[in-house]
Formats: structure tokens, sequence, C-alpha cells
């Protein structure tokens, strides 16, 4: 769920249209705003997900006065089980870092035209044989997080490690 509290403990806002929850941060320069991931399972075959049950994965963004809601990007996984986001960060007004769980990489998205500018693949530095279970959540890439100096941190979970990512 999502809640939000006033200053008195009530509730200012609640939301549980989603099945898992992940990562809120502020808007910068948007009163009362925030971003999040969202996850919901999806247990019907479809085009999108062949052998259910699946997950589709969504950053939102919403307006905790009016309770507006707004999908700022979203895709589709093929499985579920491990099949999170769990945590995004906002670059700019276009671009968000992804730590994706299900294929242990870590990308840079346009939220516009909806292309990648760049991905960092954790078996390019570390051996599948150590950490989780490969490939099933080997990684567990747990947060990302955009330094000022444009370089990207990551925490890999199951490999007791944080990497520190030069876009570049």
């Amino acid at each position: 769920n999502i809640i939000a509290y006033a200053p008195n403990g009530s509730i200012t806002y609640y939301n549980d249209t989603h099945g898992k929850y992940y990562d809120v941060d502020p808007v910068a320069g948007e009163s009362m705003t925030v971003e999040y991931v969202a996850t919901d399972t999806i247990y019907e075959e479809s085009e999108r997900c062949r052998k259910p049950p699946c997950a589709y994965n969504a950053v939102e963004r919403v307006n905790l006065s009016t309770g507006a809601v707004t999908e700022v990007y979203g895709r589709h996984v093929y499985r579920e089980k491990a099949g999170e986001w769990h945590d995004v960060d906002r670059v700019d007004d276009r671009h968000l870092v992804v730590a994706d769980i299900v294929h242990d990489t870590v990308w840079m998205v346009d939220t516009e035209t909806g292309m990648r500018e760049w991905t960092w693949d954790a078996q390019t530095a570390y051996p599948t044989d150590e950490g989780g279970r490969f490939p099933d959540n080997w990684v567990h890439l747990n947060d990302v997080e955009v330094l000022q100096d444009g370089r990207v941190m990551a925490s890999l979970r199951n490999q007791d490690q944080v990497v520190f990512i030069d876009p570049d």
C-alpha cells in the first residue's frame, strides 16, 4: 500500500490498487507529489505473458493532495518470482535508472521514447556460480542511486556488494 499521513496522524492518501509497491521518492519542485514503483502479477496468458504468472512493473507519479495518478513508464516481464524493480531513480525530466532483478541489469530509459540509453549487466562483472542461485535470483538488485558525479551506485544483495557504474 501507499499511505500518506498528516502531521496529526490522519490518512491523507491511500492506494492499494497494485500488488506490490517499492521505492517512494519525492518529485523535485512538485508539492505533495511522489513517484513510486509498483508491480502487478499477471495470471492470464497473453502476448505479453506467455507462461503465467508474469509481472508488470510501473513507475507512477501521484499528487497526494488530489490523488491524481499518472504512469511515467511501465514494462512487462516474463516471470513473477523476483520480477520486480525494487528501485528506480529519476535522472532528469525524461530519464530513469532502473534496478532490474529479472535481467540482473541496471539501465537508463528515456521515458518519452521508451529507449534504453545504456545498460550495465552484472554477468560482465561477477561469476554466475557466486551469490544467489543462477538464474533465479542470482544478484537481487535492491537499490540504485544516481550520484552527484553522474555515476550510479547499485546494491547487489545476493553478491554482498555495492557497485559504482560509470554510464560512459
